[in-house]
């Protein structure tokens, strides 16, 4: 085994490490000790492996969801975009680390109800998705229910109804009948029906209206 080899694989031991510390110390409550580990790793991996390596992308993801647990919005804002940019440069747009930072970046926006580009980016994830994970995948009814809250906060309720929908036949086949977020998902469909039906209901008063006073002008 080469020098170099035996180096990098030490610093790989020492990335691991810090991580799993990190982790522990998240799951504690202590985020200012899990943001000093992972930024110790970022360092190690951004000098052993480069600002453009797997490795460094999936810490920069790791650091980016605990700023955005603790609110530090901008923090970790930058580093979702940073982590898209370097997974789209190392696997192309047909991948699930691309489909994950796709996916993160969307709740992002969507957490900060910036629905349209939510939405867009959370489409991208379900395209990459819906070609690699098998069909009654949980992760992807999961995006087929952002895509629909997304429609739903768009006042745009049948793509809303739609994907949805797509979402509860997932979970139907993957979960126990008396899963929460099954019956959650239902009433939530409920809840748009509900939508569609009053547009449907003043789209009609509406036309019925338009009608008489084209019959008025026409007297």
């Amino acid at each position: 085994m080469s020098d170099m080899h035996m180096f990098l694989k030490e610093d790989l031991a020492k990335i691991e490490k810090y991580v799993s510390l990190a982790n522990i110390s998240y799951k504690e409550g202590d985020i200012s000790k899990a943001i000093v580990l992972l930024k110790e790793a970022q360092e190690v991996s951004e000098k052993s492996f480069g600002i453009g390596h797997e490795e460094t992308a999936n810490i920069y993801n790791s650091l980016a969801d605990v700023y955005f647990s603790d609110g530090n919005l901008k923090e970790a804002y930058l580093l979702y975009k940073k982590v898209l940019h370097i997974r789209i440069e190392l696997f192309g747009d047909n991948h699930i680390d691309t489909a994950s930072s796709y996916y993160d970046l969307a709740y992002f926006y969507y957490s900060q109800t910036e629905y349209q580009k939510a939405l867009a980016l959370f489409q991208e994830a379900l395209k990459i998705k819906k070609n690699l994970l098998k069909g009654d995948s949980l992760d992807l009814a999961a995006n087929y229910n952002y895509v629909a809250l997304c429609h739903y906060h768009l006042f745009e309720y049948n793509e809303a109804y739609n994907n949805l929908q797509k979402s509860i036949n997932i979970k139907e086949t993957s979960l126990d009948i008396d899963d929460k977020s099954l019956a959650v998902a239902k009433s939530n469909l409920s809840d748009i029906k509900k939508h569609i039906y009053k547009d449907r209901s003043y789209s009609s008063f509406f036309e019925k209206v338009k009608n008489i006073l084209n019959m008025t002008h026409r007297l």
